[in-house]
């Protein structure tokens, strides 16, 4: 079972689905209303779903079975929104030790180069010891709180705030538990 979360023609609603093996979206929650003749809640989105447990999965599985062409999008027909739309809690983890070492260098970089002397700036910044992975680092997680609001998906605007020079962007890889 490959959930998604989409949106669909003139609304922006978002909805809780299933992919299909060709690539397309079977809306959840309308396929069991028209099947029941009633909402149910726990399809409504995916923390819901997951908020669940196993009967939602199970439900969800239920309804995936019984989805006819009504409630099946085709690929052109829908985009795909983050899976979780507002995330109850984001932690970051700063877990490849290369990606660390590459944010410290360039965050080293930029910052010697509004010094008057970069060179010697660049210079004094490595020596220092302040850019090196600190040793805890390899001892335990090391993560910071997320902005939990900032969550996107697939062809949505990143928005760039009016204060801000440069962007630091980057794919994040997810973890959900619950």
């Amino acid at each position: 079972m490959r959930l998604i979360s989409f949106v669909s023609g003139a609304s922006n609603d978002v909805r809780l689905g299933a992919l299909t093996a060709d690539g397309c979206a079977i809306d959840l929650a309308a396929t069991h209303e028209a099947r029941s003749g009633n909402p149910n809640l726990v399809l409504s989105s995916m923390i819901d779903l997951i908020e669940a447990g196993a009967e939602g999965l199970e439900l969800a599985a239920a309804t995936i079975e019984a989805a006819d062409e009504r409630h099946i999008l085709a690929p052109a027909n829908f985009d795909y929104r983050a899976p979780l739309q507002r995330p109850i809690q984001l932690r970051d983890f700063a877990n490849y030790e290369g990606h660390v070492l590459r944010s410290m260098e360039t965050s080293m970089r930029t910052r010697a180069k509004r010094e008057p002397d970069p060179e010697e700036a660049l210079k004094r910044f490595q020596e220092s010891g302040q850019y090196t992975i600190a040793p805890v680092w390899y001892q335990q997680p090391i993560y910071f709180k997320g902005n939990r609001m900032s969550v996107i998906g697939h062809r949505q605007d990143v928005i760039w705030p009016s204060y801000a020079r440069q962007m630091d962007y980057e794919l994040e890889l997810a973890c959900v538990i619950g």
